[in-house]
């Protein structure tokens, strides 16, 4: 499992002429511990709030750590280690004092929805240590949500807001009888305030991490309670980005000064220019909010170079989500977790285009082509090596994998099938991947046997010796190298799906170093924990392709959704002893894969 890092978020640096040894944990003095759904936007202080959290839910994406101390000595060494119910440790973040006793403020994260944490439900704690010498247990619990005939169907983690900066965002339900009534049992952060209709809106007044609790109550009376999560940061310093602009072209974004409001759903992308004045390296991200404030779409963004330099991020429209979700928009400049600029944009609903876009009931638009004759802005490869030469079947057929290219192609992608291919033409696959078009969502289904050693991810080619004592890297081909390809890609978002089954007698390790390369705009999901192997005789490795394409078929849900909370139920429900699937969504958790048709 990935390790999150431990982020210094403000110490001062400065030279200590005689640094004494660290040797146990006694000058370290906590002044403040607290666990949150979100961590604080900006520096780490015990002026800011923080509302601590004890109780947190599977569907939660974190659980953050959030300490500060002071004392100690130059060399120090700080573990947090994050235990599951049975007391093992499934996750541990180190760091090491760079200085004498300077207040420290830390962070970690561990990830809970899709992640391992998300199959235990329980009583977990987080141990600091200092010098390998113990300094606090704290407690939390993670719980399976209960069950309830309404269902709040926003995240439990909201987008983050700056402090004086407008925020929006339109909370939605389903189940019961709507229309639905909304309540805030525990208030929202100061300057924010929520309607009876669902509508956050507001201008935040104060920097931290809070908790809301909401209550959705349907027309029969069914309700349902949630805690949500926000961070809120400090508004960036003016002039930081120039003259943002929205066009149509990319070409155009860094050489026009007017900008445009209007955008139909046949348009091919929103384009976002604006010139950025920040050091070389230092980092920010666009994100692009649909009209019920939820963000569609990340793009990370790092400085090139000194100085000013115009960033160009692109928001895919036609034969993506944005073409069926007509409205107001709104796409904002984020730069070291302070907001820059927002800007406002409207997208209208493109004329002979169904809102189920992509769904491939095979109707035809205006011009009388079938909705996915026309090029869909979606590519799937699909490979399939279930014939090997020298090992057994790994346990998919080709009818299950049928079943997964029928899904994909249903919901509007272009799909290449791939069967039995050897090393050379797996290698040959990434042209197919290198010739994505920017604003492209890509999705890559492996099923076969795959080895995990030496940190990657190995896919054994159909006709993989076991006897060969060439090195892996001769005889199978990279996930990692895989994951470059990708990057190097134009494709926006992408979905990297592994049906792996285990070689006797191979190692199984846990490929932490795939997963660390899962970035903001890549999903990773794994047919069984990575840490597992299937057990032999069991029916797991048939039972996901089909569970799969079931997930796929499931409209209005997104990608989150679909891929961290159905995608384990379907397996359980289809092979209840069979391990349960794992997705890591670094990116593309807002993409629906088959937009629900309108309501008639």
């Amino acid at each position: 499992m990935r390790a999150s890092i431990g982020i210094l978020l403000a110490a001062a640096l400065h030279c200590a002429a005689q640094p004494q040894p660290a040797s146990d944990a006694a000058s370290i003095k906590v002044t403040s511990i607290r666990m949150a759904r979100t961590g604080v936007p900006g520096m780490l202080d015990m002026r800011v709030t923080v509302q601590a959290e004890a109780d947190f839910l599977t569907t939660d994406p974190y659980a953050w750590y959030l300490l500060i101390y002071s004392g100690g000595h130059k060399g120090d060494k700080v573990r947090v280690e994050w235990h599951n119910p049975q007391g093992e440790a499934v996750q541990q973040n180190d760091w090491t004092q760079m200085t004498d006793g300077e207040v420290m403020r830390l962070e970690w994260k561990m990830p809970i929805a899709g992640a391992p944490a998300s199959f235990a439900p329980g009583d977990w704690t987080v141990r600091l240590l200092v010098n390998d010498h113990s300094v606090s247990v704290t407690p939390f619990r993670i719980s399976a949500p209960p069950a309830s005939i309404v269902n709040i169907v926003s995240k439990t983690l909201l987008p983050a807001g700056a402090v004086t900066v407008p925020y929006y965002f339109q909370l939605t339900a389903r189940g019961g009888t709507p229309p639905y009534k909304w309540m805030a049992v525990d208030p929202f952060p100061p300057g924010l305030t929520l309607s009876p209709t669902g509508t956050i809106s507001g201008a935040p007044e104060q920097r931290g991490s809070y908790r809301a609790t909401v209550e959705a109550r349907d027309s029969a009376g069914n309700s349902v309670v949630r805690s949500l999560g926000v961070g809120i940061g400090v508004r960036a310093v003016e002039r930081r980005a120039g003259a943002p602009i929205l066009v149509k072209s990319a070409s155009d974004a860094c050489s026009q000064t007017a900008s445009q409001t209007d955008f139909s759903g046949s348009d091919a992308t929103v384009v976002m220019g604006a010139s950025v004045v920040a050091p070389k390296r230092s980092k920010g991200r666009v994100e692009w909010l649909n009209p019920r404030g939820e963000i569609s779409l990340v793009s990370p963004y790092t400085k090139r170079v000194d100085g000013p330099e115009c960033i160009v991020k692109l928001l895919p429209v036609a034969g993506h989500p944005p073409a069926t979700d007509p409205g107001d928009w709104r796409v904002r400049l984020l730069w070291q977790e302070a907001e820059a600029f927002t800007l406002k944009f409207s997208i209208s609903a493109a004329k002979g285009v169904s809102a189920a876009n992509g769904a491939g009931d095979g109707k035809s638009t205006a011009g009388g082509k079938n909705a996915v004759a026309a090029r869909s802005g979606r590519v799937a490869v699909v490979i399939g090596n279930l014939g090997y030469e020298k090992l057994p079947a790994p346990g998919p057929s080709a009818a299950d994998l049928d079943l997964v290219e029928s899904a994909l192609r249903e919901d509007g992608f272009e799909v290449v099938r791939q069967a039995n291919v050897n090393l050379e033409n797996l290698r040959l696959i990434e042209r197919t991947l290198g010739d994505t078009q920017a604003g492209d969502t890509v999705v890559v289904y492996y099923a076969g046997y795959g080895i995990r050693t030496g940190g990657d991810d190995w896919w054994l080619p159909v006709n993989y010796d076991p006897g060969d004592s060439r090195a892996i890297q001769s005889k199978a081909y990279s996930v990692l190298r895989l994951l470059q390809v990708l990057e190097d890609s134009k494709a926006t978002l992408k979905f990297i799906v592994l049906d792996e089954a285990a070689v006797a007698g191979q190692p199984r390790e846990n490929p932490g170093a795939v997963m660390g390369e899962v970035d903001e705009v890549t999903a990773l999901v794994y047919s069984s924990p990575p840490a597992a192997s299937p057990k032999p005789g069991t029916p797991g490795p048939a039972i996901f392709p089909r569970a799969f394409a079931e997930v796929l078929r499931k409209p209005g849900l997104d990608a989150g959704s679909v891929l961290q909370i159905e995608l384990p139920k379907a397996v359980a429900r289809l092979s209840p002893s069979g391990p349960a699937p794992v997705a890591f969504i670094g990116g593309g958790a807002d993409f629906v894969f088959r937009v629900a048709p309108p309501a008639k």
